[in-house]
């Protein structure tokens, strides 16, 4: 035993740095939550760019969502019980072009948090890039299944849980009911872009006569526009050109809708209409091309968790 102890006191004394190694693993083991927190505080000024990226404040860098990508990370292993991160993260590997991993988070966090529209939206998105029409059609109806009410009340629930006082929690609240609204819109948009490749002429017309019949609707031109193109298509002619009117009232430079009003205005007939659609469509040098939008629903105030270590 004697002779162990010696040849173990040679072996420290000759390597310092075991001495160290040891002292840092036993540092680590005893106070990692110390450690990571230290971290967390360190990239908060990355979780903070994501909230200014998502209002539109800051420019675009990559740099900044990798490390509020650490943050996040390091936040769901430091505080496992909190179950907010995972919207987040997939809203930054999103960000990152890293589309297999945002849907990764995004469904971790509709089974964590299964009454929010946003997460269902944002995985619908994340598929979308990932040229899965199908599995996003899938998400982006899940979503319009969701009811507003109880996405409302989610965010009230996170307005009052991160904002201590003042009048920070009421402004964002505010901003984030409206980010929802429109979100919601476009949802409903993308499920309609994608009848549109596939030929779903009776749905899209369904959906738009529904959308054209309330009051909140932004975008009135893409939901007349569209009615008017699936009612051409059913042969429903004069409910089209009613449509199509309508699309290029609200947008004259809507070259796709002259276009079609103008083989309806042919096939009745009227020729002196024919020649002032076609005109004014030649005039139109760039169709005004309608793109799926990709604008993801972002609402987590998160740099206030990190605020409170």
């Amino acid at each position: 035993m004697k002779k162990i102890f010696n040849l173990l006191k040679i072996i420290f004394s000759r390597n310092w740095f075991l001495y160290a190694l040891i002292a840092l693993i036993l540092l680590v083991a005893v106070d990692k939550k110390k450690v990571d927190i230290k971290i967390l505080n360190h990239l908060r000024d990355s979780a903070r760019y994501v909230n200014k990226y998502a209002l539109d404040q800051v420019p675009y860098n990559k740099a900044e969502f990798y490390d509020a990508s650490e943050y996040y990370n390091k936040l769901m292993k430091t505080m496992p019980d909190l179950k907010l991160a995972a919207g987040v993260l997939g809203y930054c590997y999103y960000q990152l072009g890293q589309y297999s991993t945002a849907a990764i988070f995004y469904e971790k966090a509709i089974n964590e948090n299964p009454q929010f529209f946003g997460f269902y939206h944002n995985l619908g998105l994340s598929y979308l890039k990932l040229g899965d029409k199908k599995k996003a059609m899938i998400y982006f109806k899940k979503s319009s299944e969701i009811s507003m009410n109880e996405s409302v009340n989610y965010l009230v629930f996170l307005s009052t849980k991160y904002f201590k006082g003042g009048n920070n929690g009421k402004l964002w609240l505010a901003a984030a009911i409206e980010n929802l609204t429109s979100g919601v819109e476009q949802n409903l948009k993308n499920i309609i872009l994608i009848y549109d490749e596939e030929k779903k002429y009776q749905d899209i017309l369904y959906l738009c006569e529904g959308q054209l019949n309330s009051s909140n609707v932004k975008d009135r031109e893409f939901f007349y526009f569209y009615a008017g193109k699936a009612a051409y298509y059913l042969q429903g002619y004069k409910q089209a050109i009613q449509f199509l009117n309508a699309a290029i009232s609200l947008n004259g430079n809507n070259k796709e809708a002259y276009d079609y009003a103008v083989k309806l205005l042919e096939a009745a007939g009227q020729n002196d209409l024919v020649r002032i659609y076609q005109d004014k469509a030649m005039q139109i040098k760039e169709a005004v091309e309608i793109k799926k939008e990709d604008k993801l629903i972002y609402y987590m105030p998160y740099y206030e968790v990190a605020g409170t270590f």
